[in-house]
């Protein structure tokens, strides 16, 4: 929406001149946090593909995306999603939710989630959320 900014483009074009030398590759996120935690928080995946008989030099594929918001906004958001399709609070009392979230849930997400959220204040039995790339976690345990 707000495009990204210009330090972080040229991150960016650093990681991908250093590693396009390596030929054909797919740069996940784990591998950019690890060059580059600015650029990991806008940009979550990189494909770097080489096609000589067209191009001399490379060519960059980077899907179309977002900034991911760093608060817990989109797993209450969820939540509240499945809440009001299963019918509200009564209906889900004694239900087990699980939300997978692939890529765009991370740590400081959940942390922020967790720190504005009491267990109790959560409709659900229990509350899991399945991330890609940061594991599985317990935001509500059934009591």
């Amino acid at each position: 929406m707000r495009g990204v900014p210009t330090p972080i483009v040229r991150a960016l074009a650093e990681i991908i001149a250093r590693e396009q030398l390596k030929g054909d590759l797919v740069l996940r996120y784990e591998e950019l946090e690890k060059q580059n935690p600015d650029v990991a928080d806008l940009i979550h995946i990189v494909n770097i593909s080489h096609h000589p008989e067209i191009i001399p030099d490379i060519e960059i594929e980077i899907p179309t995306g977002g900034a991911v918001p760093t608060d817990g906004q989109w797993i209450i958001e969820g939540i509240v999603k499945k809440l009001n399709k299963y019918g509200g609070e009564n209906a889900v009392k004694d239900l087990a939710l699980i939300i997978g979230v692939a890529g765009f849930v991370d740590d400081r997400q959940i942390a922020s989630f967790e720190q504005s959220f009491l267990e109790a204040q959560l409709p659900f039995a229990e509350i899991w959320i399945n991330t890609q790339f940061h594991g599985t976690y317990c935001l509500k345990k059934r009591r």
